[in-house]
């Protein structure tokens, strides 16, 4: 299941003198045939940050690499994902899994990872939100998740008064196993209330009603918890909540009412800190200026870094940079300044360049409402005789934007063949500039049109499960049929151009 999500990440500030990890193992070379050390910057969970090696003929490998600072790092084998505490100067040594499928450790931070491992917190699945889709009280939600917190605070306590030795790593423990399982909570409710909404009966009034009075209570500027990778999840977690019930009461108090509200937030208007906004244009920027209302110091400046690392690797385009100025602007001599120009210049950089691209002819932009439609068999009339890879996307959804860098490569490879691409957009009509500025910024070319609700909900209607995840990929045949309704993604690429290629044949 798909979700897209603006989330903040850190580099933890434990510094050592000996700045390097070193993992090896033997593993089973016939079920496994590398593994990756992750050393994550920020949540989503990019190839380019891991760390690939071989394993020898035997199965043993050896990646030695910089660590400059104690953090939770993921080992990448066999498609899981498996957090692991790494400090500099340590070593550690991973043996067959077993039948049980558990890893063994060993070396100097064996002990402790065996630890993490048999912790709720540390679970290896692959979707932990699963386990609790059935699960239609908040309340019982909470207790759930509260007697796993309590759980693991028992284990890990008794961990440390059997291994004396390990009582440096009780803060980083400690404060992983609490934000872990608050930030879980969090996200079962968001997905059960927001994202996946539809027949669901789950009590949205009693999960806001517990976060109230217990997510929302907790310490932001909690330094000791500057090591604990769930800690900046849940951080961000907790500015995602307060930008939507701003947001929310924006709207309801209307434009007026609402800036004035803003600005008792912030202490001073939005467009005072940024001329060039419009007042209705600063909400994708307002985390941002919300971040120094409530934090300070360490935690504020990896939260600004974490969250300015995101939007660029996602090309969060509008307002980055602002966003830049103002973390610039709090901390000039920040330790990330050199990294950060190096993210963000090139995504900046085209954003301007988009601007100023006042061509037309490769684009086209039409309104659904406008134009009458309400059904993709009026829409697609155009396109008989034509095969047609349909896009469902909105210009804030990140695995959309993921997607369309693997567009280039398909379009090149269909090149002067009767293959349309058609892009049917689901922001609201106040986002009208941002969908086509993001549309030019990939460089959509072809017709795009922004999806009315008639014609949206008529699409959806007759499509499979999970409804409304992004993006959607449809696959139309010469005749106007939709073939494919849940079409391969174009980073799926032999499998879609498979798909591809069979109705191309089909005269």
């Amino acid at each position: 299941m798909r979700r897209f999500i603006f989330l903040l990440f850190y580099f933890p500030l434990l510094l050592s003198a000996n700045a390097t990890i070193t993992v090896s193992g033997k593993l089973p070379i016939e079920q496994i045939k590398e593994i990756g050390v992750h050393l994550p910057f920020h949540f989503f969970r990019l190839d380019k940050n891991t760390h690939w090696t071989q394993l020898e003929a035997d199965g043993s490998f050896s990646v030695t690499l910089d660590l400059p600072e104690t953090q939770f790092a993921f080992l990448r084998i066999d498609q899981q994902w498996i957090k692991v505490l790494l400090e500099p100067g340590s070593d550690l040594f991973i043996t067959d899994p077993g039948p049980d499928k558990q890893l063994r450790f060993a070396g100097s931070l064996a002990a402790v990872n065996e630890l993490f491992a048999s912790l709720h917190a540390g679970e290896r699945v692959k979707d932990p939100l699963a386990a609790f889709e059935s699960v239609e009280d908040p309340q019982l939600l909470w207790r759930t998740i509260e007697a796993k917190q309590m759980a693991d605070q028992e284990q890990l306590e008794d961990f440390l008064r059997e291994h004396p030795e390990k009582e440096r790593f009780r803060d980083v423990l400690r404060q992983e196993v609490r934000y872990y399982h608050l930030e879980l909570f969090y996200r079962v409710g968001k997905q059960r209330s927001y994202v996946f909404p539809i027949d669901s009966t789950f009590d949205q009034t009693g999960w806001r009603t517990i976060l109230a009075t217990q997510f929302i209570p907790e310490n932001l500027q909690n330094e000791t918890a500057l090591p604990s990778l769930s800690y900046f999840w849940w951080l961000s977690d907790y500015f995602d909540w307060e930008q939507r019930l701003l947001f929310d009461r924006f709207q309801a108090l209307g434009k007026d009412a609402g800036m004035a509200m803003i600005e008792e937030v912030l202490g001073e208007r939005p467009s005072t800190l940024f001329p060039r906004l419009e007042n209705d244009k600063f909400f994708l920027l307002f985390k941002h200026l919300l971040l120094p209302q409530k934090l300070k110091g360490r935690v504020l400046e990896k939260a600004l870094v974490g969250d300015l690392y995101v939007a660029a690797s996602q090309e969060y385009f509008e307002n980055l940079e602002e966003a830049y100025q103002l973390y610039r602007g709090l901390f000039p001599e920040g330790r990330y300044l050199s990294r950060l120009d190096r993210k963000l210049e090139p995504v900046i950089n085209k954003f301007r360049d988009t601007q100023a691209d006042n061509s037309q002819n490769t684009y086209t932009f039409l309104d659904a409402e406008r134009e009458g439609w309400d059904s993709l068999a009026q829409v697609l009339r155009p396109y008989r005789g034509q095969v047609v890879l349909v896009d469902l996307w909105f210009s804030t959804c990140g695995p959309c934007r993921e997607e369309f860098r693997h567009l280039p490569a398909l379009k090149e490879r269909f090149q002067d063949q009767d293959l349309a691409y058609l892009y049917i957009s689901t922001d609201s009509p106040s986002r009208r500039d941002h969908w086509q500025t993001t549309a030019r910024y990939y460089g959509l070319t072809g017709k795009h049109i922004l999806g009315s609700r008639t014609l949206l909900d008529e699409i959806w209607q007759d499509l499979p499960q999970p409804q409304y995840a992004y993006p959607r990929y449809l696959l139309v045949d010469r005749s106007g049929r939709i073939s494919t309704k849940q079409a391969p993604l174009p980073s799926e690429k032999e499998k879609l151009y498979r798909a591809i290629d069979q109705l191309l044949l089909e005269k």
